[in-house]
């Protein structure tokens, strides 16, 4: 987390005027302290929860109390490079359908959402490889720029999802919607990968799920499949299909699901 602040505060352009809350799920006094540290050093925010509630419910939290026309959240598993906030910010005025934008990683689950950096693990600066944005539904969270209007249009994250499958919930459902979510190839990050599951952090999140000593991820994927059925049927792939069309480019789709698209901030997440 320290790494990931400190590369926040040195990548951000100073020109560009923003507030910073950081939101700690379950710490013990020692992170407390730690994290006292760092706010005296860079003076933004905090709010330090007792419990884990989950990446949904901290994103909501986060969306409902933020005053600005874009928000960024930038998970504790990733490093900023210079020049994201200023790549997001203006391919989301130069196009008013972007409500969501993320840069290329160097690494992901995704072999399209990632590309192998010239600069050593971590550099501050770094040669994006550059091109026309791609357009995307599924893509983990690092560094993510959102337009605040989307909440207003399509309501908060799917709180049934603590984690996994949060992203692609709330990015499908603005797609039907009719807005756009890119990945920039003029940006960077850095991407501790699959360090929520190496230091046990994804146990606590699956706590928050239900009463079932050994949750997995079929137990997910029937949540899903519930919420969204046949899904495959109307997109192939919500990794590799061309989404660039919009949601015409998928007929049936909208009338489909055109239930799916507003969750309010309340929600009723029993099962």
């Amino acid at each position: 987390m320290g790494q990931c602040t400190d590369s926040l505060y040195l990548a951000k352009d100073p020109s560009i005027s923003s507030e910073v809350l950081m939101i700690v799920q379950q710490c013990d006094d020692d992170h407390a302290a730690c994290i006292e540290l760092m706010r005296k050093e860079h003076g933004f925010s905090v709010l330090i929860l007792n419990k884990n509630i989950g990446i949904s419910r901290a994103i909501n939290l986060f969306a409902a109390g933020s005053r600005g026309e874009f928000l960024c959240l930038v998970t504790s598993d990733c490093l900023a490079t210079k020049g994201f906030d200023r790549d997001a910010l203006g391919k989301m005025s130069k196009d008013k359908a972007v409500c969501q934008v993320f840069p290329i990683a160097d690494k992901s689950e995704n072999p399209i959402h990632m590309r192998r950096a010239c600069q050593p693990f971590g550099s501050l600066e770094v040669d994006p490889p550059g091109g026309a944005p791609l357009d995307a539904i599924s893509a983990e969270l690092n560094i993510r720029f959102y337009r605040k209007s989307l909440f207003d249009a399509i309501g908060f994250y799917d709180e049934r999802w603590k984690a996994c499958y949060e992203e692609r919930d709330f990015s499908l459902r603005a797609f039907l919607a009719g807005w756009r979510t890119i990945m920039s190839f003029d940006s960077y990050v850095w991407h501790c990968h699959n360090m929520t599951t190496k230091n046990g952090a994804i146990n606590f999140a699956y706590e928050g799920y239900i009463e079932m000593p050994t949750l997995d991820h079929a137990v997910l994927k029937a949540m899903w499949d519930k919420k969204w059925p046949n899904l495959s049927s109307f997109i192939p792939s919500l990794v590799a299909s061309d989404f660039s069309g919009g949601v015409a480019s998928f007929p049936g789709l909208s009338e489909a699901f055109k239930n799916n698209v507003w969750l309010p901030y309340i929600q009723d997440i029993s099962y």
